[in-house]
């Protein structure tokens, strides 16, 4: 880990209201399930990482054969190219269920309200719209007009009723 690390941290936080301290929990647990999978260690795998010097500590918790337990710091030398990508995506994931999060927080505002989306396409009688960023709405058959006809690429104006999230994203029934 470096300081340019926290640094970008640091930025997450001020752009995007994410506690650095959540962050930087995200990036711990998602390293320590990195390195059990790479280097398989005894025991229950922490890591820590100082947000002041960026330095990163892996220690494994195990119990000797009286019960006491005992802490022993692991290696990181090998783990450093990894421990960036897996930041790196730990990072990104975050960053991506926080949007997820917001679009379906706002779709459940408008609820009962009017909204505008494009047809992007049908599938089984479901008409499904692009309702702009990272929302996308879905029109089952019964609450269509019956011989309407919906090509995609049209714009189409909806009552927004429920919403859902999905694994791909959130998902405003209309």
């Amino acid at each position: 880990m470096n300081n340019e690390f926290v640094a970008a941290l640091e930025q997450l936080n001020t752009e995007l209201g994410i506690p650095l301290e959540e962050l930087i929990k995200t990036v711990e647990q998602a390293l320590a399930d990195a390195y059990r999978r790479a280097f398989d260690p005894p025991g229950y795998v922490t890591v820590h990482i100082d947000p002041a010097t960026a330095g990163m500590t892996v220690t494994s918790r195990t119990y000797d054969a009286e019960g006491r337990e005992v802490l022993a710091e692991l290696p990181t030398d090998d783990f450093a190219r990894m421990a960036a990508q897996t930041a790196k995506q730990a990072v990104l994931r975050q960053i991506r269920n926080l949007e997820r999060e917001k679009a379906v927080n706002e779709a459940a505002e408008h609820r009962g309200e009017l909204a505008t989306g494009v047809i992007d396409r049908v599938e089984n009688g479901t008409v499904y719209l692009d309702m702009g960023g990272r929302a996308e709405g879905a029109m089952p058959p019964e609450e269509q007009i019956p011989g309407e006809e919906v090509p995609p690429g049209q714009p189409m104006m909806v009552v927004t009723l429920d919403n859902r999230r999905t694994s791909r994203q959130p998902h405003d029934p209309v």
